[in-house]
């Protein structure tokens, strides 16, 4: 989404790996913003999406891409 021109909201709780995701979208002249968030805390959630309206003005698309850790 970002290399058609999205801004993202990098919403994880693993903040490094949202850092990560970050500098590879920049690499490419994308824009994004991390936003350390515990999806299983109602709050947490809240708090991310008010962010993310701040930094983006809105919030157009939800994507969710869950990761594993496994080996």
């Amino acid at each position: 989404m970002a290399r058609q021109g999205a801004n993202v909201a990098l919403v994880d709780f693993n903040e490094q790996w949202a850092q990560d995701t970050k500098d590879m979208i920049a690499e490419e002249g994308g824009v994004s913003e991390v936003v350390q968030t515990h999806v299983t805390d109602e709050e947490s959630v809240k708090r991310a999406v008010e962010t993310t309206v701040r930094v983006f003005g809105r919030v157009d698309i939800l994507v969710n891409i869950g990761r594993s850790e496994q080996p």
